[in-house]
This record gives C-alpha cells, structure tokens and sequence, in this order.
C-alpha cells in the first residue's frame, strides 16, 4: 500500500486472483495474487512519497526492478531521467522525476507518459513544464507539436532558485 498507510488498520480482502487492500472503505492499492513462498509484488507508486525524500533509493530498489520486469517503465521516462540528471544532478533530477511520476495520480498515466515525451522533443522537461502540456493536452485533445525547436537550447540554462520571488506571491 502507499507508504502513508504504514502502520494503520487495513482490511486484505483476497480472492483467487488478487489482494485487495481497503483503509475506512477506500481500496488503497490491488496487486495480483502471487502463489510461491515468500515473493513480493510491489507497485512504483506507492513509494514515490518516500523515494522523494531518499531519491538515491530508487535506482537499486526491488520496487524499480520489479517496475522494469513489468515492463511498465517506458523509455521517455528513462530519457526524462537521464536530461533531468544531467541538467540538476543526480538527487534532485531524481526528486523532479518522482515530481513528475507523482502527475500520474491525477492525470493519469497516459496523459503524463504523452506530455513526457512532449517536453522531451521541446526540450521542455520539468515538473511545470510537463503540467503545462498536460493544460495544453486537455484543451487541445491532441498534443500540438512545435517545430524548428533546436535553436532554443542555446538558452539552457540551470534552474535559479526561486524562493525570495515566491515571498512576493502572498
């Protein structure tokens, strides 16, 4: 279940092909029922609260590993990681990647996966830059793809911090 669960009542409701688990009501998290002793079914979403405070956790992590088998970890995403790691370093291109997989809960996973690749070709690839063409995706219905973008990668620059402007906000 989400790490936020831990160390709560949850109610395990199994049948013959998955487990169920329920807080107040609410599923919180459904994995398929594995048959063999001692195996592990673990889902990259749950953890991603945790892993955003341990970023460096997530490349050796079972959780990654079993994400990968499943085929369920596209290359766009790999792709964000390596441009966001290159771009912030290696902690916090981790943290906006966890950032932007977080987008998944509410968005959606096809959504997030198609403005992923989006910001890749825009050389656009940040957590806001993602949200924006998420924006863009839903009134369009269709990403709009820009053309002739190379030129725009002389402005690459490191992301300032923000923080004294964001006082001026409230």
């Amino acid at each position: 279940v989400f790490v936020k669960f831990v160390g709560r009542k949850v109610e395990v409701r199994i049948d013959s092909r998955e487990i169920n688990c329920f807080h107040e009501g609410v599923n919180i998290g459904s994995h398929i029922r594995l048959f063999g002793s001692h195996e592990t079914s673990m889902k990259l979403d749950h953890y991603l609260n945790l892993l955003k405070y341990k970023p460096g956790a997530l490349k050796g992590s079972l959780v990654f590993s079993q994400t990968k088998q499943r085929n369920e970890w596209p290359i766009a995403y790999e792709h964000l990681w390596q441009s966001l790691n290159k771009r912030l370093g290696e902690s916090k291109g981790t943290q906006m990647l966890i950032e932007i997989l977080m987008l998944k809960r509410e968005h959606g996973h096809e959504t997030v996966l198609m403005a992923v690749e989006a910001g890749l070709q825009y050389g656009a690839y940040d957590t806001a830059s993602i949200l924006v063409i998420i924006r863009q995706q839903a009134v369009c219905q269709q990403p709009v793809l820009l053309e002739n973008l190379g030129y725009l990668k002389r402005y690459n620059r490191p992301t300032q911090d923000l923080t004294e402007y964001n006082q001026l906000l409230s």
